[in-house]
């Protein structure tokens, strides 16, 4: 892939794209941490505590499997991550 040409003053800012996905389930992801991540929209996911994020910059895509210990709770803003990233 080549850098996109830029003018004097421009700037550049890729296109980000995160998801997270949950026993058959994408969550949209507005935030990844080591120990959380914050999703747009949180609804209960049947107890599964395997989750696995996807990272797309620019169409490059990253994936790598984590621990979710309370699996996915619609009521709270950080859902816990136990593994490191």
């Amino acid at each position: 892939m080549t850098n996109p040409v830029t003018s004097p003053g421009l700037t550049y800012s890729p296109v980000i794209d995160m998801v997270i996905e949950v026993d058959d389930e994408e969550f949209e992801m507005l935030e990844l941490a080591l120990k959380f991540n914050v999703l747009a929209n949180p609804r209960k996911a049947v107890s599964c505590l395997e989750g696995v994020p996807s990272i797309s910059v620019d169409g490059g895509t990253d994936r790598k499997c984590i621990t979710l210990p309370s699996g996915v709770e619609p009521n709270r803003n950080r859902q816990p991550l136990a593994a490191s990233l």
